[in-house]
């Protein structure tokens, strides 16, 4: 049994953007349900009757029930949202948006406050300014959602390693021992592709590996290694060896995660970390990273775009 709105909905499906699921969108059960997932209506003569969530959506059919008129709608998430935290460059919003979602985060209702941290979350780097009250709310529950954002809006994807990349950048590492050898210049110019596999082994490496990362990373200057970035310096093996070369990242966004993770760390974020803050920033505000913060908003908000 097939209808006419099969392909639309198939269209949809995370296997269509290369994700796969094993089932299709076929009729043979009803996904469970998974945050962050796109959430889908089915209106059977315009009276809705389900709704449900799942990484590919399947249709339980109920005998004797004829389907007439069936529309799908598709919530305001991106169909290959899923886990991700990346932000989809599909999403905007305008300014006023942006502030209610913010306040919807204290919403009486949990799936209205579940809804504004995925959009918020969606929507990337350009929440950040609007999320400085929210930071510091009295209400716990706010105020915990607004840091989560603030932790994951940048991130992306830098955490999916491909196997065979991993190998091969790993294979060049080997013979490194100097920031100027061929190999080295070679994983730079992979680019991108190498800014996953190069944060693993700087997580994760041994010897001289980690720090040839580093500095592969800080010269590709990929945007979602940043946070990455900014957490090596609370890493001792490599630290002391950072500090020159993140200089040399010119987007501002790399300033914007070092205050982040000072932040994120408070009395515990290392002595390196600070003063890479300090150098970057080209002037000195004390040991609070709020104030920092607050100085990076006044100063670079709209490069957060």
């Amino acid at each position: 049994m097939q209808y006419a709105w099969v392909n639309k909905l198939a269209s949809r499906c995370p296997v269509a953007y290369g994700l796969g699921c094993g089932g299709g969108c076929g009729f043979s059960g009803a996904c469970l349900d998974s945050p962050g997932i796109p959430v889908y209506s089915i209106r059977i003569m315009k009276t809705e009757v389900l709704s449900f969530a799942g990484p590919c959506l399947r249709i339980a059919i109920l005998m004797g029930v004829v389907l007439s008129g069936v529309q799908i709608l598709q919530a305001q998430t991106s169909p290959n949202s899923g886990s991700s935290v990346s932000p989809d460059k599909t999403v905007s919003a305008t300014p006023q948006e942006i502030k209610n979602l913010v306040s919807e985060l204290g919403h009486d209702e949990y799936s209205k406050r579940e809804d504004a941290t995925r959009r918020l979350t969606a929507l990337g780097e350009i929440v950040a300014p609007y999320l400085q009250d929210a930071v510091k709310s009295t209400d716990p529950e706010v105020r915990i959602r607004a840091r989560g954002i603030m932790l994951k809006i940048g991130a992306a994807d830098i955490d999916k390693v491909d196997p065979e990349n991993f190998q091969m950048v790993d294979t060049l590492l080997t013979p490194v021992m100097s920031s100027e050898h061929a190999n080295l210049v070679t994983i730079v110019k992979m680019g991108r592709n190498a800014a996953p596999s190069l944060v693993r082994i700087c997580r994760e490496g041994q010897g001289a590996k980690p720090i040839y990362s580093m500095i592969a990373l800080t010269r590709i200057a990929d945007p979602r290694s940043f946070p990455a970035l900014a957490e090596m310096f609370q890493d001792t093996r490599i630290n002391n060896a950072m500090f020159g070369y993140v200089a040399t990242i010119k987007d501002p966004r790399m300033l914007f995660h070092l205050i982040k993770a000072w932040q994120q760390h408070g009395e515990n974020a290392s002595p390196e970390l600070r003063k890479q803050v300090a150098r970057m920033a080209g002037t000195e505000l004390g040991d609070d990273p709020k104030k920092w913060m607050e100085w990076y908003m006044d100063k670079y908000s709209d490069k957060l775009k």
